[in-house]
């Protein structure tokens, strides 16, 4: 397999009167060409701006780390010159963001949008631009795409928007899509059919995908491979059969406890106990041990490696080492 996108080390950091949020804190994951990567975890674990920050998206008081390493087929995204950096953003790597609404331009039609993104980046007349957005609008299953592509974004229902969104994000042919809760505004239909359709363009694309969820089902269904986050780091990673099958750090193991795909007859669902901590101030040693049943004084002491759990499976937990110590 080709590696398209190395992450290394990437460390995103907002700073004001309260002090330092380090909202990502040392995440370093491949993603290969033509691959399905699922980044999930709690509200506050640090998704999205992992996501903003691969496309160097990340608007002050953030900063990115200077040592933090974005490297897309060899270049590293981080220390390109910001002409340089528009030329493969939205060409090379494009992002379908969670709000559609809130990003899409209220004021211009989403024909016009999905145009300005194409002539941006590719050699077209505005009217072949306009041919090819509405060929782009009926691949991502718009409905009479000759009229909706005058059409404003209010005019447009939820999934509709996500769908010209979609449109938008896939009409230069990207080698990576960062699709950051796609489904999240939407209702349980509509996500159903956006999944659907993210995996076929992306499959007949040969498009690889860095999907961003809090949303298990979602992930399964989709992915090849997951990583969990949790305190603005990678908790585990590993092929998405063998992680749901048998997860190895405590927090994925309580999160799939409280998914609803794992409790259908369920009259309540399992939570975890208290809260994600604030970013400004992580948990010494592990960032979940104050949640953890399994945490023992090393947990709370040293800071554990991302240990190997199997193959291509590894997770940030002194009981991979120490499994004797597991509590039904």
């Amino acid at each position: 397999m080709t590696v398209l996108l190395r992450v290394r080390d990437l460390r995103a950091t907002f700073v004001d009167a309260d002090g330092a949020t380090r909202a990502v804190d040392g995440v370093s994951f491949d993603l290969d060409e033509g691959e399905t990567l699922g980044i999930v975890g709690e509200s506050g674990a640090g998704k999205s701006v992992l996501a903003l920050s691969v496309l160097r998206l990340v608007e002050p008081p953030g900063t990115i780390a200077p040592e933090s390493v974005v490297a897309y087929r060899g270049t590293d995204l981080l220390r390109l010159r910001e002409p340089e950096l528009r030329r493969l953003r939205g060409s090379e790597i494009s992002m379908v963001f969670q709000d559609p609404a809130g990003s899409l331009n209220p004021v211009l039609r989403i024909g016009s949008q999905i145009v300005e993104t194409l002539r941006a980046h590719r050699p077209l007349t505005r009217r072949d631009a306009r041919g090819r957005a509405i060929e782009l609008l009926g691949l991502v299953g718009m409905p009479d795409p000759e009229r909706q592509i005058d059409a404003y974004p209010h005019e447009l229902s939820g999934g509709l928007q996500q769908r010209a969104m979609i449109a938008m994000a896939l009409s230069c042919e990207p080698r990576v899509l960062v699709a950051d809760e796609p489904t999240a505004a939407l209702d349980v239909t509509v996500q159903a059919q956006i999944l659907e359709l993210l995996a076929d363009v992306t499959r007949r694309m040969g498009t690889a995908l860095l999907l961003i969820s809090h949303n298990l089902g979602v992930v399964a269904h989709l992915a090849d491979r997951v990583a969990v986050m949790y305190g603005g780091q990678i908790v585990e990673q590993g092929p998405a059969a063998r992680l749901f099958a048998d997860p190895q750090h405590p927090y994925t193991v309580a999160l799939l406890a409280a998914a609803p795909l794992r409790n259908e007859k369920a009259d309540r669902l399992p939570a975890i106990p208290g809260a994600v901590p604030s970013a400004v101030r992580w948990p010494t040693g592990c960032r979940f041990h104050p949640r953890c049943a399994h945490a023992w004084e090393r947990c709370a002491a040293e800071v554990p490696p991302l240990l190997e759990a199997g193959a291509a499976h590894g997770a940030r937990c002194w009981l991979v080492t120490a499994p004797e110590r597991r509590r039904p």
